[in-house]
């Protein structure tokens, strides 16, 4: 499984920051390599590859030379995208009997997100915003991030970034926003996994030792993807992501 395990990694750590849907990519991958995305323990390993690509991101805009902007506004749209995502989870359960997890499987839905996030980025804006982010933007934003949050395919980084630069906010900003929004929701992602893996009974040290080599994998190339994504994003070819999108997509329904 080690292998396995270092091929997730690179693969999460490259997806994760690139707009192209991480959960994508790991979970057709995951299937292909024999595993159940839905399972608890491949769960796990997938919230660890996040914690992975969160630890490029504090070495590159925390501890780097670039700055965070608007950390209220992130709060505001960290606390949206919490209680949207809790009400389709729970909604789930009560109306339709299933859990959000059980929708990994089905590859269909995968499809939809990825044509919803690539039709969104094909569709941005060609001039350069000026704004920074507001508490009413931060709303939008935290909006779409709740779709990302329920619709594996529609890439987080692909819809929060693309809502900012419709908004009319700064390229720079933008990016930095996206991320930072990544950095207060992943620790509420991993504890909640771990705390449902351990009330399963299924959290064991092997298991973790294989989560914490995935992160540091996962580390490594989403560092090398963040260079790449912010080089991409000032010369205004974001939307090349756009079609990437479609075509895995359309690859995807054929495939399935």
């Amino acid at each position: 499984m080690t292998l396995h395990v270092v091929a997730l990694g690179l693969l999460q750590g490259v997806a994760e920051l690139l707009p192209i849907s991480s959960s994508a990519h790991v979970i057709l991958l995951q299937k292909f390599l024999g595993y159940d995305p839905s399972s608890a323990e491949m769960l796990f390993v997938l919230v660890m590859l996040h914690a992975g690509t969160m630890g490029a991101v504090i070495h590159r805009y925390v501890l780097g030379s670039r700055s965070l902007h608007a950390v209220r506004p992130a709060i505001l749209a960290t606390l949206l995208t919490l209680c949207g995502a809790a009400l389709i989870k729970y909604g789930l359960a009560f109306f339709w009997h299933t859990e959000i997890e059980l929708l990994f499987r089905q590859t269909t839905f995968i499809s939809y997100g990825l044509l919803a996030v690539g039709l969104m980025m094909l569709c941005l804006p060609r001039h350069e915003g000026s704004k920074e982010v507001t508490m009413p933007s931060a709303c939008a934003i935290g909006a779409i991030q709740v779709v990302s949050a329920a619709l594996r395919g529609f890439s987080r980084s692909g819809a929060t970034i693309s809502m900012a630069l419709f908004l009319g906010i700064k390229r720079q900003y933008a990016e930095d926003f996206s991320f930072l929004l990544a950095l207060l929701l992943t620790p509420f992602v991993l504890v909640h996994e771990i705390h449902r893996l351990w009330a399963l009974g299924a959290l064991s040290w092997p298991l973790v030792e294989m989560g914490m080599l995935g992160a540091l994998v996962a580390y490594g190339s989403g560092f090398v993807a963040l260079r790449f994504l912010s080089q991409l994003i000032a010369t205004d070819r974001f939307r090349y992501f756009g079609i990437y999108c479609l075509l895995f997509a359309i690859v995807n329904v054929i495939a399935s």
